[in-house]
């Protein structure tokens, strides 16, 4: 008897798979003849739908709703699953020389959060994700957006933001329990009609410059650096097309974060 190695689509998720595959794929012994021996190794699995969500309020900045969260998009992975959940916190904002956010409701009055306070947060979602599923994958994306709203997309802001993702991963790097489940991503939904290309670009190449430093901050894409999200819906872009905003205009480092993209599907809460 000899061996043969064969490549079929995988579906892990469907009953007896493992027992399916060796019986029916493995030649000659094909069609539950008799039972074959080998190998089965699955060496993609396509990422599942997930939620993502805005942090728009200041009654949601607590550990344990972000705990909660988490745990509840751990329950709604299986076992094998991995996936990608956007934490979008709003406006840019530098606020007494400290680096955040101010979230998207503005009203009564701007809430402003550090990016000490957002990995805090960050950290209490991948806690409750791990509590409830100890197995599944998870990019966490935390995310901007490029509207002037707060004054902070500049050069400098950008950085922050990537000094903040690599401290994050530097934590699940030093996690045994996270190590290899766990990765921390930057995200910014970039919209011509919020800001100019070139102003867009210094936040996005001051991200780059950063995480560019580091092997651990690596940005929201399934394309390029840059992730606009417009109606929910969730678009891969370098930046948006059209115009002065065209992928040309941005920097070799930022460019070079392409090899290092996501396929990711998510909806908006």
């Amino acid at each position: 008897m000899g061996s043969e190695r064969v490549f079929l689509e995988a579906r892990p998720w469907a009953p007896n798979f493992l027992n399916v595959v060796l019986d029916t794929a493995t030649l000659p012994a094909a069609n539950h003849n008799y039972p074959s021996w080998g190998t089965v190794r699955l060496q993609w699995i396509d990422p599942l739908t997930t939620l993502s969500r805005y942090v728009a309020r200041k009654d949601q900045l607590s550990p344990e709703t972000f705990r909660a969260w988490g745990c509840a998009r751990g329950e709604s992975l299986p076992p094998w699953g991995w996936g990608t959940v956007i934490l979008d916190f709003g406006y840019p904002r530098i606020q007494n020389e400290e680096y955040g956010v101010w979230l998207l409701n503005l009203r009564p009055t701007p809430t402003f959060i550090s990016t000490t306070v957002i990995a805090d947060l960050a950290r209490a979602f991948l806690t409750g994700f791990a509590e409830c599923n100890g197995t599944a994958r998870l990019y966490l994306a935390l995310g901007v957006n490029n509207h002037n709203r707060g004054k902070g997309v500049t050069r400098d802001h950008g950085r922050a933001w990537a000094r903040m993702i690599n401290q994050l991963n530097q934590d699940i790097w030093n996690n045994p329990h996270w190590l290899g489940r766990f990765w921390a991503l930057g995200a910014i939904d970039a919209e011509p009609d919020w800001n100019t290309a070139q102003t867009t670009r210094e936040w996005v190449e001051g991200y780059t410059e950063a995480a560019t430093s580091s092997t651990s901050a690596p940005t929201c894409s399934t394309s390029a650096p840059a992730m606009a999200a417009r109606s929910g819906d969730a678009l891969p872009v370098s930046l948006p097309m059209g115009g002065p905003w065209r992928t040309s205009g941005i920097s070799p480092g930022a460019q070079r974060q392409r090899s290092r993209s996501l396929k990711f599907t998510s909806q908006m809460e």
